[in-house]
């Protein structure tokens, strides 16, 4: 089963290195790719997968707006 989560874990990686990285894209596979982790370690996967896709919100939001740094 780990074998599983790790190979869907990188094909969502993969796959979100092939979008455009609009805000909505970039919460899909932020939530997805946090579900995964969570699930593999062991933790909650639905608040895994709201973190993911928040954080990549938050991260889109950020540098769309040219904050220093990005």
């Amino acid at each position: 089963m780990r074998i599983l989560t790790v190979s869907a874990l990188l094909a969502v990686l993969a796959a979100a290195g092939c979008t455009n990285q609009t805000v909505g894209e970039r919460a899909l596979m932020g939530g997805i790719a946090g579900g995964l982790v969570a699930g593999a370690t062991g933790n909650n996967v639905a608040g895994g997968a709201a973190i993911g896709a928040l954080g990549n919100v938050a991260a889109a939001c950020i540098a769309d707006a040219n904050a220093p740094g990005c």
